[in-house]
């Protein structure tokens, strides 16, 4: 009998054991229903902690329900824990569509799970910034797992070398993406006034060329790179690479943040006790960037943690002193570390598990360094009017020492006045003087270049003139044998007929080579008129032609000893233009005088057995609407500093008494200011110079 009801009591303590399970299974699983919004998961899940790291996922499948503690809060947290820690979560979906499991905290380094469903199938699946074979259902910086249409229970684990704050939600893949369209939305906001202020400030910087103005920028850049680690932005650029995602870059904003001050605040001189200890932490902090890769957790992220909110405290003791001493810019900057310190302090306060956790808490410090990057901005503007505020009390100050300066100059004025005037009368006479012999030179090169002309003309002139005289004693002595012929009785018409056919030819070249000696009269009385002259339409082939001959046979006429090659390349047809015809061959003939001249020096300097040949060429060429005249020689060249000044006037490079230096400037005033044409010169030392003129066709 007493068998018997020890026998019904175990009986009925296994079922009341039986029935608290279910209840407490009941009690805990989550019922997904149809447009049911996202669920945290966190009053739902058990935990288990492993410090020891002794166990797998398999096997805490196996361990029984009192081994999991029971989670009180919709978004657990662990505090600073390198711990593993395995959550079961018993999920029943009402709903067709499959459910998916967002891991929201982006710092999570390993993350395994485990769903088995109705079927008692089981599927694996990995995630986490640490895990290359992630098999997350979207590419964001969160994990996400798709979990399937019928879980019944998830096993999951996770570790951190951050804090372990552990915000899960469950729900639909549009309920998930309708929620994470507000966050990203607050993601891109964050990013896009860090983005501005950075451009800002960098376009700042090169208008007033101040490195404060980069070293802002650089702090900038660093904590949007904390901001977007925090926040999984990374996961696009380098989701594979551990040695980027390990490191936060708190280290790296609080160096720059103190490379900052120091300038900003001027430490250094104003306060130098603060300036030492902020060194201090420069150094501990510099020190922190290995150590985070040392893996000594949690007493690295503690310690960071301590450091920035000790340095953040210091660099706004150190603004406020500042701004006591003087440095009015300094308000903005301790008001901008007083909201950092703030949210700093809100966000820390909620990840050791002192506040609840929400978007709020979690993001006070965010939103705090937003502000803060926004204040320092206007601090760094304020800055500038305070430079400008100071600039202008100079500038006054300036003008007040100038007007004191005035009344000395007035004074000295009437003393200078005098001796101004007497100056003023010795130098409008030196003037004068000058102008006059100005005058006389610019003559003596017109009749300079009137005398070569007319020394190339009556050279020129000789040989038609020569042609004349022969064929008229040819002519001659034709008339007297036509005489004798036509005497005799038994006359030969036939000889006869070929004595007045060469007396016909005689007569035809008395004719041709009259109207050449009469030619080049015509031009040397037009060349040597002393009006301005008028336009005439002529072509510009026949006058370089002519004036290339004129100038060879004149420098033949000076020296008997010289010899040269010349010869011309002129396009045909070309148009006629209109020019003044006299002064377009002063041009002429002053250019091709300097190629022969460059030439014959060239010749003096070179020895026979060289093979040197001087030459001279003369070219014309049509180039769209412009005639182009070229007068190139081989003969000495110009260096480039004597090429410079190759049209000053006075500049010559001849002997004293063999030029006015006044040549190439005249030509150069007919070409572009007589003709609206251009006049240049290329030259190469040793090898030779080629004159340019482009004339426009009208």
């Amino acid at each position: 009998m007493k068998t018997k009801i020890a026998q019904c009591k175990f009986i009925f303590c296994s079922l009341l054991l039986l029935f608290y399970a279910q209840g407490t299974k009941s009690q805990d699983t989550l019922f997904y229903t149809q447009n049911q919004p996202v669920i945290d998961i966190g009053q739902f899940a058990r935990f288990h902690i492993d410090k020891k790291e002794s166990l797998t996922l398999t096997k805490v499948q196996e361990l029984p329900e009192a081994s999991f503690q029971k989670s009180k809060r919709d978004v657990m947290n662990f505090g600073n824990t390198t711990a593993s820690i395995y959550f079961k979560l018993y999920i029943k979906n009402k709903t067709a569509e499959p459910l998916f499991i967002s891991f929201e905290n982006n710092e999570l380094q390993h993350i395994e799970l485990i769903s088995i469903d109705e079927f008692g199938q089981k599927t694996m699946q990995k995630g986490g910034s640490f895990e290359p074979d992630s098999n997350r259902y979207l590419k964001r910086g969160n994990t996400i797992l798709k979990i399937g249409t019928k879980p019944t229970v998830v096993f999951i684990k996770a570790n951190t070398h951050s804090g372990f704050y552990f915000p899960v939600k469950l729900a639909t893949m549009r309920s998930l993406m309708n929620q994470s369209y507000i966050l990203d939305v607050f993601k891109g906001f964050v990013v896009g006034i860090m983005l501005a202020l950075f451009l800002y400030n960098l376009f700042i910087f090169f208008t007033v060329r101040d490195p404060l103005y980069i070293l802002y920028c650089l702090y900038v850049l660093a904590g949007l790179w904390t901001f977007t680690h925090l926040n999984g932005l990374w996961y696009f650029v380098w989701s594979d690479f551990e040695f980027f995602n390990r490191f936060l870059g708190i280290q790296v904003t609080a160096l720059f943040a103190a490379l900052f001050s120091f300038r900003f605040l001027n430490s250094r001189e104003l306060t130098p006790r603060l300036y030492k200890l902020m060194l201090g932490f420069f150094v501990v902090i510099l020190l922190l960037i290995p150590i985070e890769y040392l893996d000594i957790q949690p007493a690295t992220n503690i310690f960071l943690e301590i450091v920035t909110l000790a340095g953040a405290s210091v660099l706004f003791v150190s603004g406020v002193f500042a701004y006591l001493n003087g440095n009015k810019s300094a308000l903005y900057y301790s008001l901008a570390w007083v909201f950092f310190l703030s949210g700093t302090v809100i966000t820390l306060l909620c990840m050791l598990d002192v506040i609840p956790f929400n978007f709020l808490t979690f993001n006070a410090a965010v939103i705090g360094a937003c502000i803060e990057n926004i204040l320092l901005s206007f601090a760094l503007a304020n800055r500038i009017n305070i430079y400008r505020a100071e600039s202008a009390q100079a500038q006054a100050l300036a003008f007040q020492r100038l007007e004191e300066n005035e009344r000395l100059v007035r004074e000295q004025n009437k003393v200078l006045e005098d001796k101004v005037h007497e100056r003023t009368l010795e130098l409008e006479h030196s003037l004068n003087n000058l102008k006059s012999a100005q005058t006389q030179l610019i003559q003596s090169e017109k009749l300079a270049s009137l005398g070569e002309l007319t020394a190339g003309i009556a050279h020129e002139i000789q040989n038609p003139l020569n042609f004349v005289n022969n064929f008229s004693d040819l002519s001659v002595e034709l008339v007297d044998d036509i005489q004798m012929e036509m005497e005799k009785p038994d006359t030969d018409q036939e000889y006869l007929g070929e004595l007045f056919s060469d007396l016909r030819q005689n007569q035809e070249k008395i004719n041709h080579h009259g109207k050449r000696a009469s030619s080049i009269v015509r031009g040397m009385l037009e060349h040597s008129r002393t009006s301005a002259g008028d336009r005439e339409y002529i072509d510009i082939n026949q006058l370089a032609d002519e004036y290339l001959r004129l100038s060879y046979h004149g420098l033949r006429a000076k020296d008997k000893t010289f010899v040269a090659d010349f010869k011309t390349e002129l396009e045909e047809p070309l148009a006629k233009i209109s020019v003044i015809r006299q002064d377009i061959g002063r041009v002429l003939l002053n250019l091709i005088n300097n190629a022969f001249y460059a030439i014959k020096e060239k010749a003096k300097k070179t020895k026979p057995e060289s093979g040197y040949q001087p030459c001279v060429t003369v070219a014309t060429q049509l180039k769209e609407k412009m005639i182009l005249v070229k007068i190139k020689d081989n003969g000495t060249g110009m260096p480039d500093h004597v090429k410079a000044k190759v049209f000053q006037p006075f500049f010559t490079t001849k002997p004293t008494g063999e030029g006015t230096g006044l040549g190439l400037s005249l030509s150069y005033d007919i070409i572009t200011k007589g003709h609206g044409g251009t006049l240049e010169v290329e030259s190469s030392e040793g090898h030779g110079t080629e004159f340019l003129i482009g004339l426009p066709i009208i």
